[in-house]
């Protein structure tokens, strides 16, 4: 009986000997959704995709490359977890993009000491060198990554290992392309720790020829060269030396240092006091004639629409100087609020950077925390670039300066952003934290129809999403929803669809269409407008029983708008939802006769081809 029994629960428990339900499987992401996941540092959810079987070393898209792996994706974004992650379940740090570079090399890009220090943990080649024979060293210079210098030279790399046309490391980091001053905190490191200034690359040329043909910064780095021993009677294959290429090419501030021409050479001791953070060598430099606005570009050949040229304080801004240098600067009249060809004031370069102990200088010492340009470039001021650099102590130091976070910048030109916008954009959680303790507002980030909570769902930040919600942050959806409900509670249907069109207020339009809510029969005639940056909704509204051929003043139908204002894609929509192409207004003009006044050719060619 027993037996019996036990027999019975078992084959209950198992479903009395029928087939088992299979459980479902989770699919895994696509490659591409895996590499997403990496570049934004969402371990969880890409522990999850690994779990579900994602391939640690699937082969997306990223920075318009094929091979373009998770590891490569979360160490060019400086998200280490996931490089962590990703090489605990097997992927393979040697792994290369289509062009040979791996992912240490991209810890380089992503600014990413901590990455690189995984992957070399991880057992990757050091000299690995791609196409172009490029090492991860040899990158991380030209990049001015001097976290990631260190880290590698710290693990063993070749400090002079050649890349490209022979170029050492050293004269690899001295690069017209580099930053404001020619990279020379890179240089001041490989010099620190050994590089040889007199190595010669195919051409012939030193890194003391380099700092007058590739740099903007020439004056500083040719004299950080010359002070660590380089020669400067070293002929290239052209058989020029240093001197003789800055006369011919024209760099007329390097060749007067090289002559010894006073003021040049006390300004050049400035910038290296700068650079070496003395005090008291800055006040020396500046008491023999060294200029303390002067452009610490070497020469004059580059226009500033090419070089981001700046001053002693920009490079003091930028290295991180300390607050002694910057009142000695400031004591010696340097312009406080001067900016560099870029439009930029030592202020942004400092907050940027996140070099809070000089900003802190700066202000003190009189400097605006905003800029004092009509027109600073992409309308972003100090605290949008801090922001977006995820720089949440600077940020709360500009906003203790008076620095306001609430201007946006200029849609025409970036994002249009507030500095909220750029911090959630870039998802960095803490400055978002800074910004909304300081009282800004969840709703729209700027110049744009976006919420917060919009940007932080679209780019996939979901920290950054839970704690926006935790704020009273809302989807624009969620808000016009809102709006609605009180709109139709207050005025009625008349009165919501009345609102919606004077404002041209797309969200409000489509949440009245999720309430059921009828639009008037002429509905499109005043909402054209709108319509044009969310075409979809035409179709919506029409089939929700709004006339596509309405007209408005003058009898023009939308399409007539449409047509005069060159908006292709609209009038394709407008067409596709019944729009009379032969509609004459009350001049008697078709919407082809004003695309053919007005228009553009893709317009024409879509009235043409419905033209009676």
């Amino acid at each position: 009986m027993r037996l019996l029994c036990f027999t019975l629960l078992t084959g209950l428990l198992a479903g009395c000997g029928s087939t088992p339900v299979a459980t479902a499987q989770p699919t895994p992401p696509a490659p591409d959704a895996v590499v997403r996941l990496a570049e934004q540092g969402r371990t969880d959810a890409l522990a999850r995709a690994l779990d579900a079987g994602a391939d640690p070393n699937a082969v997306g898209r990223g920075m318009g490359l094929d091979r373009w792996t998770p590891l490569i994706g979360a160490a060019a974004n400086d998200r280490p977890e996931a490089v962590r992650l990703l090489l605990e379940r097997g992927a393979d740090p040697m792994l290369p993009d289509s062009t040979g570079n791996t992912p240490l090399r991209y810890s380089a890009e992503g600014l990413s000491p901590e990455s690189a220090r995984l992957l070399i943990e991880a057992g990757v080649d050091l000299e690995a060198r791609n196409e172009e024979g490029t090492t991860p060293l040899g990158w991380a210079v030209f990049k001015g990554a001097d976290d990631v210098v260190t880290v590698l030279l710290d693990a063993g790399a070749d400090i002079e290992g050649p890349g490209p046309g022979g170029r050492s490391p050293l004269s690899r980091a001295i690069r017209t392309f580099g930053d404001s001053f020619g990279n020379a905190t890179t240089v001041a490191l490989l010099l620190d720790r050994g590089a040889d200034p007199t190595v010669s690359d195919d051409r012939g040329q030193t890194p003391l020829h380099r700092a007058i043909s590739d740099t903007p910064g020439g004056l500083l780095v040719t004299a950080l060269l010359l002070d660590r021993g380089a020669d400067t009677g070293t002929r290239d294959n052209q058989g020029q030396t240093p001197g003789e290429l800055a006369h011919e090419r024209g760099a007329a501030r390097i060749f007067s240092f090289y002559v010894g021409e006073a003021q040049t050479l006390a300004q050049a001791d400035l910038l290296l006091a700068i650079l070496d953070d003395d005090a008291e060598a800055v006040r020396t430099a500046l008491a023999a004639g060294a200029p303390p606005n002067a452009g610490v570009r070497g020469d004059d050949f580059y226009s500033d629409d090419f070089v981001d040229d700046g001053g002693p304080l920009h490079l003091a801004a930028h290295v991180g100087a300390s607050e002694a240098v910057i009142q000695v600067l400031a004591e010696g009249r340097a312009t406080l609020d001067a900016v560099n060809g870029a439009g930029h004031p030592a202020v942004k370069v400092a907050a940027e950077r996140g070099n809070t102990a000089t900003l802190a200088a700066l202000l003190a010492a009189g400097a605006a925390p905003e800029s004092t340009t009509e027109h600073p470039f992409l309308g972003m001021e100090p605290i949008h670039w801090a922001a977006a650099a995820g720089e949440a102590g600077a940020v709360q130091m500009l906003l203790d300066a008076g620095a306001s976070p609430d201007y946006s910048t200029n849609a025409s030109m970036g994002y249009g952003y507030n500095a909220l916008g750029f911090a959630v954009h870039f998802g960095h959680l803490e400055t978002v934290r800074a910004l909304l303790d300081a009282g800004m507002e969840t709703g729209q980030v700027g110049e744009n129809p976006y919420t917060a909570l919009d940007v932080a769902i679209q780019r996939g930040w979901p920290e950054v999403e839970a704690l926006l919600r935790t704020r009273g942050g809302q989807t624009t959806a969620e808000m016009a929803q809102a709006e609605a409900e009180a709109l139709l509670a207050e005025d009625g249907p008349e009165g919501a669809w009345s609102t919606a069109s004077n404002d041209q207020n797309t969200a409000l339009m489509r949440a009245l269409l999720a309430l059921g809510q009828t639009p008037p029969t002429d509905f499109l005639a005043g909402a054209w407008y709108a319509l044009q940056f969310e075409p979809d909704l035409v179709p919506l509204l029409v089939d929700a029983g709004a006339d596509v051929n309405a007209t408005e003043g003058g009898g023009m139908t939308p399409l007539h708008y449409a047509a005069a204002d060159g908006l292709g894609p609209l009038v394709s929509v407008l067409l596709d939802a019944g729009a009379d192409a032969s509609a004459t207004d009350e001049s008697g003009k078709t919407p082809l006769d004003w695309a053919l006044e007005y228009g553009d050719s893709e317009t024409i060619a879509l009235l043409s081809e419905d033209a009676p």
